[in-house]
């Protein structure tokens, strides 16, 4: 290995591995993604083992990622078992180019990583982004037949990865409890995000106040809860403002929703924005952003991220870390009347308390969210990884 900045850091070859990948566009490509360009920023060689798409070359550089695509493009647990297969074989071929450590997104991942990883005696890290399962059985997107299938199968895997990376305290809590799990290694840190295209903005509280929902428009996601509440909010701010960001298979349920609410002049729905240079000016221009999700979330979405990055206050029915109050995150229970009165809260908050907020919502994901931030402590988990897996070789061999 060499070195490559003046902190002497040695070089890395990654192979990380996910299901999913561009062009599909969601919550964990854009993490998988986010973390993949920053440890390249830091120099790392790093390659991605996903997913075959349509009209997607399998072999591709986007966006400076080295990506290889395998099938099938299928899902269920068919589609995931020949993925299994196939990421197997491409994976063997790979790693005979020399990788120093594998990191998985996801079960699926984490089953094709732990078999490289052993085949090649090189450590895996595994990563997780949702976890469903641990939401009520109304938001589980995987039957109960499957749900029983695999859980004994994950709980193993969890056990076998030499670091689980988890993005926040509470997610950690809920996932030792929910897979009765005894003592593994893991680390807390959060998903990375670009401050530099979500940039603190100044916003003053005597502009038009602008209610903010970033998410897909889908039950689990409960943007309806939030529509809910805007009569309340309306009726102590009249002058309010609610833009929804986000597609999805309830578009028209909602739709009618705000017709029967009689809310359609504060409510304007612009679909799916992918441009997050486009994306962050619409933070920019809000007083507070709201994560309605109807089931415990445990960690900071990435709406509720880039809403920090852009210095702006937080209410979320998620389940965070307690500490998340000091910094803009406004924790409330599911329903619209809670909803209502924590966005009132923050909208009538004096100019000097709420630039604090703001301030401080920032200045949290500067400290533990921004992308150097997370490829740094990345890079230490993998290099002690390796030089303990290194130390361990050594020992075989002396005894032999």
């Amino acid at each position: 290995m060499t070195t490559y900045h003046k902190e002497g850091v040695p070089k890395l070859r990654i192979l990380v591995i996910s299901s999913t990948f561009y062009p599909e566009v969601n919550g964990t490509v854009i993490a998988v993604a986010n973390m993949i360009k920053a440890l390249r920023d830091r120099g790392h060689d790093v390659w991605l083992l996903t997913r075959a798409a349509k009209d997607v070359p399998s072999k591709e550089l986007r966006q400076g990622i080295k990506v290889i695509r395998v099938g099938p493009k299928l899902r269920g647990l068919v589609g995931r078992f020949i993925l299994a297969v196939n990421q197997l074989h491409e994976g063997i071929k790979l790693m005979r180019e020399g990788f120093y450590i594998i990191h998985a997104n996801g079960f699926n991942a984490l089953l094709v990583s732990l078999m490289l990883g052993r085949l090649f005696r090189v450590p895996v890290v595994a990563t997780f982004h949702g976890f469903q399962r641990l939401w009520s059985k109304e938001a589980r997107w995987r039957g109960g037949l499957t749900f029983l299938l695999t859980y004994p199968v994950e709980k193993f895997l969890l056990g076998q990865a030499d670091d689980v990376v988890f993005q926040s305290k509470t997610l950690f809590d809920a996932i030792k409890s929910t897979y009765s799990l005894g003592t593994i290694r893991a680390d807390i840190i959060p998903h990375p995000l670009d401050t530099s295209v979500f940039k603190y903005s100044e916003r003053g509280l005597d502009k038009r106040p602008i209610v903010l929902f970033v998410g897909s428009l889908i039950r689990v996601h409960g943007v309806d809860l939030l529509i809910e509440a805007m009569p309340h909010v309306i009726e102590k701010v009249p002058d309010v403002k609610l833009i929804i960001v986000g597609g999805g298979p309830r578009r028209e349920y909602i739709e009618g929703l705000i017709d029967r609410l009689g809310i359609s002049r504060v409510v304007k729905l612009i679909g799916r924005v992918s441009d997050p240079e486009v994306l962050a000016q619409l933070y920019s221009e809000s007083a507070v952003v709201v994560v309605p999700l109807r089931y415990s979330g445990y960690i900071l979405s990435l709406a509720a991220e880039e809403a920090m990055a852009s210095g702006r206050p937080v209410v979320t029915t998620m389940k965070l870390d307690p500490e998340l109050v000091n910094h803009g995150v406004y924790m409330v229970k599911p329903d619209p009347e809670s909803i209502a009165e924590a966005v009132i809260g923050i909208l009538k908050m004096d100019r000097e308390r709420y630039h604090r907020v703001c301030i401080s919502a920032r200045k949290y994901i500067e400290d533990y969210c921004a992308q150097e931030t997370v490829a740094s402590r990345m890079e230490k988990i993998y290099l002690a990884l390796i030089e303990s897996s290194r130390t361990r070789l050594r020992k075989k061999v002396a005894k032999v």
